[in-house]
């Protein structure tokens, strides 16, 4: 699961802790009605500091027995624990856009149950409840019923739905008594696509005549067949392609050491400008790694992971789909060790060419380029903040710049 954000007084409401479980308690114990007499009660309170009128105050203590009163008798009434619930598998969707998903409950008891709402508990700031629970009349013993949620995600990771709350509002129709089952669902929001088009970002030669063979032993993988070619070897025939098709048929191989890229993702930041930073950063390299899963590139991603550095290999469609996955959940550290992020790069020889991507350029970056360039590595570099491009970098053939 996507981790937390640096605890800040200038985050988000819903980021402080207490007021994220207020916000839950609200919205799962309280039905519309029972919402309109809560504000009715604290605006009447207000009030009686300023007048001190009958009136109000009547107000307030209607208000104020109303909800308990519903509070008791509701225990009595609350639904009981003889149901099953399922919900839909892995959920993704875009940051910024609605989920709809389905959530299923059977009643395996005796007892028809009655008024019953359906709802998630525990929800993360990231993804927020959109419309008023579904409420089914009625559910007859053995009935399995299925009902529509949705949730909103503001911002890209990997969540997961825990809890689902089934409860009823009898008999005032102003608390909910529910129970609570355990439903774990991954969701996973990617960000937003970017309109700029970045797939190109350390551009990849089509000159398929330097890249593929039909010898086995220069190559690593074979990749395919083709019709055969002046030139090609005994051994490379392919003879059950050639029986099928009734000519010759040669086998091909892939030489993946010059199909391989290394990026580099710069994950520290100091600010709530370098998070939105980072998040278009991720976005920009999650379409760089999609680019090279279609061109079945063999891509290392290395990144900075508390105190440590963690690099992820992807070669097979299957790989790529759980780099982009980590991708998308990756959270930014508080500091990262260059030095030892340049020996990390100094034992992998086979990477011609590193796609570095940063937030900010400082000394530490700067060195770890030049070091980089003294190596003879071809280096694309991606900073977050344009305005730190050095004028001299853009007219330089063997850096390739984006912002």
């Amino acid at each position: 699961m996507t981790r937390r954000r640096r605890w800040s007084f200038w985050m988000p409401p819903l980021e402080h802790p207490p007021i994220l479980w207020l916000d839950d308690l609200y919205r799962g114990s309280l039905t519309d009605i029972g919402r309109l007499t809560v504000w009715g009660m604290l605006i009447s309170s207000l009030s009686l500091l300023a007048s001190g009128s009958y009136l109000i105050a009547a107000t307030f203590w209607f208000s104020f027995f109303s909800l308990i009163t519903s509070y008791i008798l509701g225990f009595f009434y609350r639904i009981p624990e003889t149901f099953r619930v399922r919900r839909d598998g892995l959920l993704k969707l875009v940051e910024g856009n609605t989920l709809h998903y389905r959530v299923e409950i059977e009643n395996i008891g005796k007892r028809r149950l009655r008024s019953i709402v359906v709802e998630e508990r525990g929800l993360v700031p990231e993804l927020r409840p959109v419309g008023s629970p579904p409420v089914i009349a009625e559910l007859e013993p053995g009935e399995c019923r299925s009902v529509t949620l949705r949730v909103r995600g503001t911002r890209r990771g990997v969540y997961f739905l825990n809890h689902l709350q089934v409860a009823n509002s009898l008999p005032t129709g102003m608390i909910k008594w529910g129970r609570r089952k355990h439903v774990h669902t991954e969701v996973v929001v990617e960000p937003l696509p970017l309109t700029s088009n970045y797939s190109d970002l350390a551009p990849i030669t089509d000159d398929r005549e330097h890249q593929f063979s039909t010898h086995a032993g220069s190559s690593t993988e074979l990749i395919g067949i083709r019709g055969w070619r002046s030139g090609d070897q005994l051994r490379d025939v392919h003879w059950r392609a050639t029986a099928r098709r009734g000519e010759l048929v040669a086998k091909e191989y892939a030489d993946l050491t010059s199909w391989q890229r290394m990026v580099w993702l710069d994950v520290e930041t100091r600010s709530a400008s370098d998070e939105k930073i980072l998040d278009e950063m991720l976005t920009v390299a999650i379409q760089f790694a999609r680019e090279c899963s279609r061109r079945q590139i063999d891509l290392t991603l290395c990144r900075a992971h508390e105190n440590r550095f963690i690099c992820l290999r992807a070669k097979d469609p299957k790989q790529y789909e759980n780099l982009i996955l980590d991708m998308v959940g990756i959270e930014s550290v508080r500091k990262t060790n260059f030095q030892e992020l340049e020996i990390l790069f100094s034992g992998r020889r086979s990477d011609k060419k590193i796609v570095l991507m940063f937030l900010r350029l400082d000394s530490s970056r700067r060195a770890l380029i030049s070091t980089l360039r003294s190596e003879g590595y071809e280096l694309v570099i991606w900073i977050g903040m344009s305005k730190q491009i050095p004028d001299q970098w853009r007219q330089d053939s063997k850096i390739e710049v984006w912002s």
